[in-house]
C-alpha cells in the first residue's frame, strides 16, 4: 500500500501502543551505555558488553558497578528496573502531546517555544536544544510564555553549532502516530517543532521521521522499523521488554510526574486532525 494512503482495516490504537512501547522500551534500553557509545564509540561499548557476558545483547544491559558507566544508572539495567525511568527523550515525545492537546495541529514554532519554557526543565536539555532553550532565557521577553510575540527572531535560536545533529528526531515520533496515512501533515508538524533549535539536514531528519511513522501508523507495509517505528509495524514488542517498567514512565515535565501507558496511548488516540 502507497505510503500516504491509510488501510481502515488497520487496528491504529494497537500500531499506537506499540509505538510507545517501543519508544519507551528503546529508550531504556540504551540509556545506561548512551554516553558510553557517544563519547568513546563502538569499540568501547563492545568492551563493555563484553565484560558483561553479552556480547549478542537480547535483554537489557547488565549491571557492572564497578564500570561507571551503566553502574551510574542500575535503575535502567537487567534486574533493577522498575519503572522507565526519566529521559530526554521521553520528555520531548510527552511534550508533543500536550502541545498537541493544548495548540491543536494549527500550532506554530513560537508555541513550541512557549511548551518549553513552561514545561521542560532547562538542565534536561542538551546541544541544540540546549542552545535554542538559553537564547529564548536571555531574549525572547518576559511576556511571551504568556502569549506575547518574542522580542527578537526566533528562528536566530537555531543558529547553534548543533543544528544540523538528531536532537529534533528524537522529538518527531509523535507527530507521526496522530497522522495515520498522512505523512506530509506529521511531516509538517515535525518541521515546525524541529525549526526552533535546527537547520537544513536536522529538519528534514525530523520530518523522515515523522513521515515514516505516518505512513507505517496508516498500515504501509514499507519504512524503516527502527526504535518506535517497530511497534507502528503491527510487530509484537517482546515482553521481556515491556514487564519490566510495567507501564510507568516517569519524566521531568513541569506538572506532570508519573504516567501510565494505557493514558499515554488513550490521549494520542484522541488528539487527531480536523
Amino acid at each position: 500500500m502507497p505510503v500516504g494512503e491509510s488501510d481502515a482495516t488497520i487496528d491504529h490504537a494497537a500500531r499506537v501502543r506499540g509505538a510507545w512501547l517501543g519508544r519507551i522500551s528503546g529508550c531504556m534500553l540504551g540509556k545506561p551505555v548512551e554516553m558510553l557509545s557517544m563519547m568513546s564509540g563502538r569499540v568501547a561499548l563492545d568492551a563493555y558488553l563484553a565484560d558483561a557476558g553479552v556480547t549478542e545483547l537480547r535483554d537489557y544491559v547488565p549491571y557492572l558497578a564497578d564500570s561507571g558507566v551503566a553502574g551510574l544508572l542500575p535503575n535502567a539495567c537487567l534486574g533493577g528496573i522498575t519503572c522507565a525511568i526519566p529521559d530526554d527523550d521521553i520528555n520531548y515525545t510527552v511534550l508533543a502531546l500536550m502541545l498537541l492537546e493544548e495548540r491543536g495541529f494549527d500550532f506554530t514554532t513560537d508555541d513550541v517555544g512557549r511548551a518549553w519554557l513552561r514545561y521542560l526543565p532547562g538542565g534536561m536539555t542538551f546541544t541544540a536544544e540546549r542552545e535554542a532553550y538559553a537564547r529564548m532565557l536571555a531574549d525572547v521577553g518576559m511576556g511571551f510564555t504568556f502569549g506575547a510575540p518574542p522580542e527578537f527572531d526566533l528562528a536566530e535560536c537555531s543558529d547553534n553549532p548543533f543544528n544540523d545533529w538528531i536532537g529534533a528526531q528524537i522529538r518527531a515520533d509523535l507527530y507521526g502516530w496522530v497522522a495515520p496515512g498522512q505523512p506530509e501533515l506529521a511531516a509538517e508538524l515535525a518541521r515546525r517543532d524541529a525549526a526552533l533549535s535546527h537547520r537544513d539536514e536536522g529538519v528534514y531528519g525530523a520530518q523522515f521521521v515523522a513521515a515514516a511513522g505516518a505512513g507505517l501508523a496508516g498500515g504501509a507495509s514499507n519504512g524503516a522499523t527502527v526504535g518506535a517505528l517497530w511497534g507502528l509495524t503491527g510487530r509484537p514488542i517482546p515482553t521481556h521488554w515491556t514487564e519490566p517498567w510495567d507501564g510507568r514512565v516517569q519524566v521531568t515535565l513541569a506538572g506532570v510526574g508519573e504516567l501510565d501507558v494505557d493514558d499515554l496511548v488513550h490521549r494520542t488516540l484522541a488528539v487527531r486532525p480536523a
